[in-house]
């Protein structure tokens, strides 16, 4: 698990004015599918499915998450920092001042500032923005509407791998081999995200990279120690 947290949502002074917290699960135990879809016509070729809380344990410990940050913001160290913390996601009602504009800035720092100066109307204000989720700890406090918000509100954070998996030929799950050949298939091998075997729990990007360079030593019939000793070269 993994806590994000930013100290304010978007560009215009009302934002600025609001933090948020989000629980992130970084090891999923769902599992979602690519599949190709027949006869598909002008539609997409492939189906992606992310089956989001499709394993049980993880909308446990997204709703676990969501406890922890209720008793970070509850701690005596924060809580004389912020207003009532409300469950919200999207913020679909502050939609009306995404757009950047000198009309939408004007209006923003109006609002900001009796933000500042009316005692309460910020928990007022922040709360109406935030959507149907209400405070944070009437949803805690009911198990059926925690359920409910977490379903509705679960999103993927874009470290999407193993729809190529690696694993030997006889693995029905797997598709390449340990050096991006793709099981039945001649001269064709695949080189990113998608021939990791587990997800992984960090930014995909740097290790995407490595990939890459070994399959790539791979097909030049370059060995492990031959090309580590290039990359010193080159730093």
């Amino acid at each position: 698990m993994a806590l994000a947290l930013g100290s304010r949502a978007s560009w215009h002074a009302i934002a600025g004015r609001m933090a948020h917290f989000s629980p992130l699960v970084m090891a999923p135990a769902s599992r979602g599918q690519v599949r190709l879809r027949p006869g598909h016509g002008g539609d997409p070729a492939c189906v992606v499915e992310y089956n989001l809380l499709g394993d049980p344990r993880d909308a446990a410990r997204l709703s676990e998450g969501l406890f922890r940050i209720a008793r970070l913001l509850s701690s005596p160290e924060v809580s004389p920092l912020v207003g009532v913390p409300v469950g919200a996601s999207r913020l679909a009602n502050a939609a009306r001042f995404s757009l950047r504009t000198p009309a939408n800035a004007l209006r923003a720092q109006a609002i900001a500032t009796l933000l500042d100066i009316v005692p309460g109307l910020g928990d007022r204000v922040v709360g109406s923005i935030g959507g149907p989720g209400g405070a944070l700890a009437d949803l805690l406090a009911d198990p059926a509407r925690l359920a409910e918000f977490v379903r509705a509100n679960v999103a993927p954070l874009a470290h999407h791998s193993g729809t190529c998996r690696m694993g030997s030929a006889d693995d029905p799950l797997s598709v390449v081999d340990r050096q991006g050949r793709v099981h039945g298939v001649s001269g064709l091998r695949i080189a990113d995200a998608s021939v990791m075997p587990s997800v992984p729990r960090g930014n995909t990007n740097l290790p995407v990279l490595m990939v890459a360079e070994r399959i790539s030593d791979l097909i030049l019939g370059r060995s492990a120690p031959a090309a580590a000793a290039l990359a010193g070269s080159l730093i």
